[in-house]
């Protein structure tokens, strides 16, 4: 269920992109404001613009919002590790590969909070260990 409740969000995304792209090709002050000439009315020669300008702009706006999407990402790699505690009926193991991801891919293990929010989108190993052992 994970995997569909993201591709809703993608697609909710790409609608919302693309109905802002539609809305500022109409808008006069946004070509005037990064030097370009507006044509009037919704065609080519002004959707162009629009997308390249959305594009360069877009990345303020999702990174802003990338610890909302963060925070319902870890949750869902709570809920995969429970899941797998469940139905395994043991944390140790998961705990066991959960290690050696780590320290094959050198993770740091106790990144700072606000960093850790903006640019991490699964628990930590300690938070992970915490909350297997936790569940047990």
């Amino acid at each position: 269920r994970h995997v569909l409740k993201l591709l809703g969000v993608s697609i909710a995304g790409v609608f919302v992109a693309f109905a802002a792209i539609a809305w500022l090709a109409r808008q006069q002050w946004f070509y005037r404001a990064f030097g370009f000439e507006y044509e009037g009315g919704f065609l080519a020669v002004n959707v162009v613009p629009a997308m390249l300008l959305f594009a360069l702009l877009v990345g303020t706006i999702t990174f802003w919002l990338s610890p909302l999407l963060h925070i319902w990402s870890r949750r869902f790699e709570y809920e995969a590790d429970a899941f797998a505690h469940v139905t395994t009926g043991e944390a140790q193991p998961l705990i066991q590969a959960l290690r050696k991801l780590s320290e094959k891919n050198l993770t740091n293990l106790t990144p700072h909070p606000i960093y850790s929010a903006f640019y991490y989108s699964h628990p930590t190993l300690l938070e992970r260990e915490r909350a297997l052992r936790t569940a047990t």
